[in-house]
């Protein structure tokens, strides 16, 4: 696909391309791919409803380089859009130049109401950080 994919679709800072979600999801159905980068341990209530959508954490984006095609543009996509510019950097230094960040991350995607698929068995709730607990999980249920 073409280089210039991103051009005027986003903003440019510290030499990364950084798109909104709106933008982002109007992309990926123009062909762009989503790599959410979160890793395993974070919690997935939700998760991008795209078809253009594959799940890599950043810990493993060494051994999963292989999967990720040069021929398409690429949006990297992590919680609030921090450790993701970690990620298209990393990228970028091994030959990557049709990329992007996704800005606001995932939080910002939800809060557009953009699609997503939501795991209720991964809402918390409790009074405070300290006293969090999954709320439809039974005791002894797992994941």
């Amino acid at each position: 696909m073409n280089e210039r994919f991103f051009e005027g679709k986003g903003y440019e800072y510290h030499g990364i391309i950084h798109v909104t979600p709106r933008v982002a999801l109007e992309l990926c159905r123009k062909g762009a791919l989503i790599i959410d980068v979160r890793e395993n341990y974070h919690s997935f209530l939700h998760t991008i409803d795209v078809e253009q959508h594959f799940f890599c954490p950043a810990s493993e984006l060494d051994t999963q380089m292989d999967l990720i095609p040069h021929d398409t543009p690429v949006i990297i996509a992590d919680a609030a859009g921090l450790r993701s510019v970690e990620v298209v950097i990393a990228l970028k230094n091994r030959g990557f130049d049709n990329i992007a960040n996704l800005a606001g991350g995932i939080l910002e995607w939800v809060r557009d109401d953009l699609p997503v698929i939501k795991n209720k068995k991964e809402r918390m709730s409790g009074s405070c950080m300290c006293m969090l607990k999954y709320r439809e999980r039974k005791p002894g249920q797992k994941g």
